[in-house]
């Protein structure tokens, strides 16, 4: 059973002005009285630094998930770097900065993105709708295929611009996209590679300045929606 851990708490404790990043995690199989347990155990551990009580569900941890927290949470398989709800409700939709951080701690892991849409913006009940997901490389259409090809990193999270091939000749990341106005690598600080354009259906970029260290390339179209790859470990 997937669940996802946010600064909240459990699920979606809290209001949107509260967001930031989620931690996708995996827990076993489990009954009524064992998740109750467990998700008051994970609460008091994300609310720590709270004075109200942990029983409280409407009570949330004022200062977020911070790498620490995460730290605590080992079968956490992503990061979820892009929410389209929190993007239109609170202008807070990316969380790629919590996924570089713990990529500087030498974790690997993923990013994901969703709307997670809510149908309430007054008005424009499907604004906060089909604002973000993942693209899967599966050998079947089936949930289990599904969960492996997750699991692997076989994915990349998007808002709209796709990923056609990404290859390593080299010392180069050569990649063909659909049309898009940049398309960068990204690592440790202030380390990058980037092309512009319009209409860029393709890059090749340099990796000398990643080598023994983690990169992962995003694509960003004319509208400034963005696609984010997994990262690699050169």
């Amino acid at each position: 059973m997937a669940q996802c851990l946010d600064a909240d708490g459990i699920g979606h404790i809290g209001q949107l002005h509260r967001r930031q990043p989620q931690i996708a995690a995996e827990f076993p199989a489990e009954n009524e009285a064992t998740a109750k347990s467990r998700d008051d155990r994970l609460f008091h551990r994300l609310a720590r630094r709270d004075d109200r009580r942990c029983g409280q569900r409407d009570a949330a941890p004022r200062d977020g998930i911070t790498p620490e927290d995460a730290a605590t949470i080992p079968g956490a398989h992503a990061v979820e770097v892009y929410n389209h709800t929190s993007g239109v409700h609170a202008a807070r939709g990316s969380g790629s900065y919590f996924l570089d951080a713990l990529l500087n701690t030498g974790r690997r892991i993923n990013a994901l993105a969703c709307d997670d849409a809510h149908f309430n913006v007054p008005g424009r009940p499907m604004a906060d709708a089909f604002g973000g997901w993942v693209v899967v490389r599966a050998v079947h259409n089936t949930a289990p295929a599904l969960l492996a090809a997750l699991k692997a990193g076989a994915y990349y999270a998007t808002q709209g611009p796709q990923f056609h091939r990404v290859t390593i000749s080299g010392n180069a990341l050569d990649i063909a996209c659909s049309p898009v106005a940049h398309v960068a690598l990204l690592g440790r600080g202030a380390r990058v590679e980037h092309a512009f354009g319009h209409h860029m259906t393709a890059a090749c970029l340099r990796l000398t300045r990643f080598e023994g260290d983690w990169a992962r390339h995003v694509l960003t179209d004319a509208q400034g929606r963005q696609a984010r790859s997994n990262s690699i470990l050169l």
